[in-house]
């Protein structure tokens, strides 16, 4: 896929009362439950990408509306504030905390005072993990906070989204000649040794053959097939390898 933000939303947590249990440890409560629905969701859609073989490929954030106030109404909950904090996830995430904690002492008209602007997060995020070129980095008009210190969010050795990836992991060519009238030779590289499966496929999505399906050496390969027996029309070959698919099609005249 080759869309590269994805939105995802859940609902729930303007906590105007019940925020907490009353009487109860504070860890237990209406918002306690709702970041366990969220961070349990992320450590799933984690470990979903790690046995894909994804996890270099994705970061996820949170990102919200509206804040909380620091102090609790007389509904055990807590109305709409200015500050609030936002996760990053991933493998290619420095860890730790990016600001100070909050002094609850020194609030602004009862608002947690805002020590990161969000503008910031969004723009390092463009620049080290879409690897944005200049004009795309004007693009955002983030500018002004470009003189502020780097947070550091995203690891030094992480590739981003880099498209550039994909050639490196895996590669598959528009077959030649094309359109196929009797033999056409497929062109793909894998970069280690692994299982390889090439299918062709009708328009309809039917399998009609498999060309190749077995344990190949890295490096690039070519595959002359005669498809004269196959009637006219728009057929499409897909190449799996390492838990990965990549598609193209052909025209049989």
């Amino acid at each position: 896929m080759k869309t590269k933000i994805f939105l995802a939303r859940i609902g729930g947590f303007d906590t105007h009362a019940n925020q907490i249990e009353p009487g109860s440890d504070n860890t237990y409560g209406v918002h306690a439950a709702k970041l366990q629905q969220v961070f349990s969701s992320v450590k799933a859609f984690q470990d979903d990408l790690r046995g894909l073989g994804l996890e270099d490929r994705v970061m996820t954030m949170t990102i919200s509306e509206f804040g909380r106030r620091a102090e609790s109404n007389f509904s055990y909950g807590t109305d709409h504030g200015t500050a609030a904090p936002m996760f990053v996830f991933g493998k290619h995430v420095k860890p730790g905390i990016k600001a100070d904690n909050p002094d609850l002492s020194d609030l602004d008209n009862g608002n947690i005072k805002e020590q990161v602007d969000y503008r910031q997060i969004f723009g390092e995020i463009v620049t080290d993990w879409f690897i944005a070129n200049d004009k795309e980095k004007t693009a955002i008009n983030f500018d002004p906070l470009a003189t502020n210190p780097k947070l550091g969010i995203v690891n030094d050795n992480s590739v981003g989204i880099d498209e550039k990836f994909y050639d490196s992991k895996y590669r598959l060519e528009v077959c030649y000649p094309n359109p196929v009238h009797s033999k056409t030779t497929f062109k793909y590289f894998i970069n280690q040794d692994t299982e390889v499966k090439l299918s062709l496929f009708d328009q309809n999505g039917l399998l009609i053959k498999i060309l190749v399906d077995e344990k190949q050496l890295n490096g690039e390969h070519l595959l002359e097939v005669d498809l004269s027996d196959l009637n006219e029309g728009i057929y499409t070959y897909t190449l799996e390898v390492d838990k990965l698919k990549a598609s193209k099609r052909l025209l049989k005249q």
